[in-house]
Order: structure tokens, then C-alpha cells, then sequence
């Protein structure tokens, strides 16, 4: 019974392309100029979870400023 009110979510990690066409997109937005390389890097690294791909940018970007490389 206890089973039955549960949500059972089946998650799949994101393939590093999706993830890195997402990177470039907030990029965009945030006026980054990121050399190339730089979101298929941190897409590797985010080993296919969107949100440690967003953490990953957040905190290079603080520590580097608005042009990575």
C-alpha cells in the first residue's frame, strides 16, 4: 500500500550535447563570451546532470569572470 503513494521518477543523464547547447544558450543571455571548448568541457564534467552543468558554469564564471577560456 505504501507503494502505491509514492512517485516513482525514472531520471536518465543528458547527453553531453544537449547539455553543452544549453550552456551556450545562458551564455548568450548572460553576455559570456566563452572560448570554444568551454561548455563541452564543463558538459563532460557535469557527467550528464543539468544542474551540476549550471554549478560548474556558476562557479567558473566567478572565479574567472565573463570570459572563460
Amino acid at each position: 500500500t505504501i507503494l502505491s503513494r509514492c512517485q516513482i521518477l525514472r531520471l536518465s543523464p543528458l547527453p553531453e550535447a544537449v547539455i553543452s547547447a544549453r550552456l551556450e544558450h545562458v551564455f548568450a543571455q548572460e553576455n559570456v563570451r566563452a572560448e570554444a571548448g568551454v561548455s563541452i568541457e564543463i558538459a563532460r564534467r557535469a557527467r550528464g546532470g543539468m544542474r551540476d552543468a549550471l554549478s560548474l558554469a556558476d562557479q567558473l564564471l566567478s572565479l574567472v569572470g565573463s570570459e572563460p577560456k
